[in-house]
């Protein structure tokens, strides 16, 4: 599977907390400062799913390993937080 080449945005490997069989990921992103936001890109989806901060919990569909999450709108940090997966097993 070719790597998504998307403007500033940082990879995020996934392997470690997902099996491979997982079709999506709930994750839990902390944004600073609060009034900022990330996009989180995956390879399954053709548009990214926004997380708003301070701090927001989506589930986000996958392929592969690596998701690549992009600050917007003023973020300067954030931190993710993994809660779980859901697969078709």
């Amino acid at each position: 599977m070719p790597e998504m080449q998307i403007s500033n945005a940082e990879s995020f490997d996934i392997a470690n907390y997902v099996p491979p069989t997982a079709l999506s990921i709930t994750l839990v992103i902390t944004i600073t400062p609060p009034d900022g936001a990330v996009l989180v890109y995956s390879p399954k989806i053709t548009d990214p799913v926004r997380f708003n901060g301070p701090r927001d919990v989506k589930e986000v569909p996958i392929a592969g390993p690596m998701i690549y999450v992009q600050k917007v709108q003023g973020a300067t940090g954030y931190q993710i937080e993994v809660q779980g997966w859901e697969d078709d097993v």
